[in-house]
């Protein structure tokens, strides 16, 4: 009887203890969080708060602070034209911040049309900004160009320019 208890607590304990390395293998990108239980699992978005209010809410916690690389990817993707109207023979200056440093990017020009070129592929500089010089050729009309990130697929705002005579 005394040995069926014995192992019966070593399984218990065994059971517990793969519980907790599970947790803690599974932790470790993230970080332990001090509680006034003890420690906790997960991220906070101050070091100070304090998001476990008991003991049984001592789990894994996701999502709570975002990592650097979702909030490189939030960072609004601003286009910019050096200027909104242009004539035929001016040199316009097309040029784009907010994405991720030294990154491929498909930037799409319209046509007088109004339907697209295929993409021009370009980089991005270690800051996360391109600039492209246009000699202006197209005829007078208003114009439009986008860009895309092929590694999410996102695209950005649309931006135009208008070409005058």
């Amino acid at each position: 009887m005394k040995n069926v208890l014995n192992s019966r607590k070593l399984g218990f304990y065994f059971i517990t203890a793969t519980i907790f390395l599970a947790l803690v293998s599974t932790s470790i990108g993230e970080g332990l969080i001090k509680t006034t239980y003890g420690y906790g699992y997960g991220y906070t978005n101050n070091e100070s708060e304090n998001p476990i209010q008991n003991v049984t809410n001592t789990v894994l916690i996701s999502n709570v602070k975002k990592s650097h690389k979702k909030e490189d990817e939030k960072k609004e993707k601003r286009l910019k034209n050096s200027r909104n109207s242009v004539k035929k023979g001016d040199t316009l200056i097309q040029s784009g911040k907010g994405f991720k440093k030294n990154s491929k990017l498909m930037v799409y020009f319209s046509k007088p049309d109004g339907t697209f070129y295929p993409p021009v592929n370009i980089k991005t500089d270690g800051d996360g900004k391109f600039n492209i010089k246009y000699l202006v050729t197209k005829p007078a009309g208003k114009y439009k160009w986008y860009v895309v990130i092929p590694s999410s697929g996102k695209k950005t705002k649309v931006s135009s320019y208008t070409i005058v005579k």
